[in-house]
């Protein structure tokens, strides 16, 4: 009776896993559906996040094929868009965050020379690379911190849910914090451990549903872009009538 209740709950599991590897491989496809046919004012900002979604989502689809009916390696893939989604998220924030562009522009160098020598000297290209890994969960981890109070900075008193920003940064930071760790042990998990693809997606299931949240949170973003709501930081003066109202 045990055993029944034992493969009945790794059945449950299995489907479980399966369905949301499903959804993360098309959540984008909605996301970049929307941006073509229904955002009308594309401006630099928004065609640049654009390009950040669309290249994920080609990521996810096209290392899915690849592994389906190629080969059962497809880090090469996830290697090629940590390499190419950097560049376009330190692009990107590079928008939001104008004063910090120096710093945008040192993490790019650390990254960039870390990744050549770390390909070079330890790690195959075909192999996950733990430093473009982490030192890009932790940029971001960071980057997203200095957003977060660039934005309670600027408006401490305003409904900061109405930026789209607020949602853009929440999605990302979201993401990079959870795929931290995921990050730095996916090599030891599959070539120390040996766990095979079923397991593997067992243990990153996390890193899974927090991309899917993602996707969702920067379609909401660009629901409020269309919308007209602004896609940069700026001071608001502080109405000192609606603050009084609201405190009695």
């Amino acid at each position: 009776m045990r055993h029944i209740r034992f493969r009945a709950i790794l059945t449950a599991e299995h489907v479980v896993v399966e369905y949301i590897l499903w959804s993360n491989r098309v959540i984008s496809l909605p996301v970049i559906f929307f941006f073509l046919l229904f955002v009308k004012k594309k401006n630099s900002f928004s065609k640049l996040l654009f390009t950040v979604i669309l290249i994920s989502g080609f990521s996810d689809i096209f290392s899915y094929a690849f592994i389906k009916y190629i080969y059962q390696n497809s880090y090469w893939i996830s290697n090629t868009w940590y390499l190419l989604n950097f560049s376009l998220m330190t692009r990107l924030y590079g928008k939001i965050l104008p004063e910090k562009k120096k710093i945008l522009s040192y993490l790019n160098i650390i990254f960039y020379i870390g990744s050549l020598l770390s390909f070079l000297l330890f790690y195959s290209y075909l192999e996950a690379n733990p430093f473009i890994r982490g030192w890009s969960s932790a940029s971001f981890i960071f980057i997203g911190l200095l957003t977060y109070y660039k934005i309670l900075e600027l408006n401490p008193v305003d409904n900061i849910l109405r930026y789209p920003i607020f949602w853009i940064n929440t999605a990302f930071f979201f993401f990079f914090a959870v795929a931290l760790p995921h990050s730095i042990f996916l090599n030891y998990l599959v070539f120390d451990l040996g766990l095979g693809p079923v397991m593997i997606s067992s243990v990153t299931i996390f890193t899974l549903v927090s991309n899917i949240l993602k996707n969702i949170l920067l379609l909401y973003a660009l629901i409020l872009i269309n919308q007209g709501q602004p896609t940069f930081l700026s001071r608001r003066p502080m109405n000192i009538t609606s603050t009084l109202s609201s405190e009695r």
